[in-house]
């Protein structure tokens, strides 16, 4: 379902969110994935995060050949080159922890 994105001024965007919790979450993961998706494909946008819809947690989408949600994410390297976007787009995509 297409959500509203917040304003560019909503405190929501400078606080830190918390991890999605799979044992207790905010909403079920695949519809928050297809909420996202639609919403960014529907604004012309390249990628959209949760917060950016309202909902307080740590996913985003982000178009490549196909719209990838990513749950979770965490900075693992940080690099000073810069790629021009479209030109290539690499993860590298971190399982969480078994606890």
């Amino acid at each position: 379902m297409i959500k509203d994105i917040v304003n560019h001024l909503d405190p929501i965007l400078r606080e830190e969110m918390p991890r999605f919790d799979f044992a207790n979450p905010v909403m079920d993961p695949v519809e928050l994935y297809k909420d996202l998706a639609e919403t960014m494909i529907d604004a012309d946008g390249m990628g959209l995060s949760a917060n950016q819809i309202g909902v307080r947690t740590r996913m985003f989408v982000m178009r490549a050949e196909n719209v990838i949600g990513v749950i979770n994410p965490r900075i693992v390297e940080i690099s000073l080159y810069t790629v021009p976007l479209g030109f290539i787009i690499r993860l590298k995509l971190i399982p969480p922890p078994v606890s």
